[in-house]
């Protein structure tokens, strides 16, 4: 009779089943980040599952002759496996329809911009990190005439102008810098690490890019009006700073339409 060989290193299986489910959870991680924590939760009980999987293969449980191969995976590894896979990929479509419900909750859905409460949030994260080192400005527009356009035009091309004028704002900031629509014809921007000089140069490139643009068919568009502020040092909160914003937008508005009649 042939001697049975050495049985399978439990060891082996362990590193390969281990080293794959690791795998698996860093890479989750990384494209996920914290919405996959289900996935990951599950992943971990695959995990523990194939540690205790691992655990009945001793030597003497599993001999080998040359005329016998071991399978990797016994049926019952096999239907475990199976049924984590499932909770696994159900998992990832909870995370994927979390992340979309999240992306949607912050977006205007008219400009795809970020909208008030996304803007509001960002300025509060920003008055808490500012200091003398890291000045902060923001900028609100109002679009002049928007009501007219409706009226003459439709709304279909105020909302076109809403859109158009998005996109050019959007173009027109720094890379760090959020752009948010607040309001039915109200923008507003924030300027991290910007101190007001530098925050008021981009608003008056991109106003003038504004006046000089078109709809689709050549028309041109509304102008806006904009007032930027840089916020204090100490004291001052996101609410009152807006305000400061909006003074200086109306001042601004109040200047053009006499410039206008004049």
């Amino acid at each position: 009779m042939l001697a049975p060989v050495a049985a399978v290193p439990r060891d082996r299986l362990l590193l390969a089943r281990v080293g794959a489910l690791c795998g698996l959870v860093i890479w989750a991680s990384l494209t996920w980040g914290t919405i996959f924590r289900p996935a990951v939760v599950a992943t971990a009980a695959l995990v523990l599952a194939s540690l205790l999987l691992a655990a009945r293969y001793e030597p003497s449980d599993v001999p080998r002759t040359p005329l016998a191969r071991l399978p990797a995976f016994l049926d019952l590894d096999e239907e475990l496996l199976a049924t984590v896979s499932y909770q696994i990929a159900a998992a990832v479509r909870v995370a994927q329809l979390h992340g979309q419900a999240k992306q949607e909750a912050g977006t205007d859905t008219l400009t795809g911009l970020a909208n008030r409460r996304v803007y509001f949030e960002r300025l509060n994260e920003e008055l808490a990190r500012r200091g003398p080192d890291r000045p902060l400005s923001i900028a609100l527009l109002d679009v002049n005439g928007l009501k007219a356009v409706n009226d003459r035009l439709g709304h279909t091309a105020g909302d076109e102008a809403l859109v158009r004028i998005g996109e050019l704002l959007a173009a027109g900031v720094r890379g760090g810098d959020l752009v948010a629509r607040i309001g039915g014809d109200e923008f507003a921007i924030l300027f991290p690490g910007a101190p007001h000089p530098a925050a008021e140069r981009v608003m008056r490139r991109v106003a003038e890019t504004i006046a000089s643009s078109t709809f689709l068919d050549g028309r041109g568009l509304p102008t806006v009006a904009w007032g930027v502020v840089a916020a204090p040092l100490e004291d001052g909160d996101a609410e009152s700073l807006v305000e400061s914003a909006d003074r200086s937008m109306y001042r601004h508005k109040q200047l053009t339409g006499q410039q206008r009649l004049a």
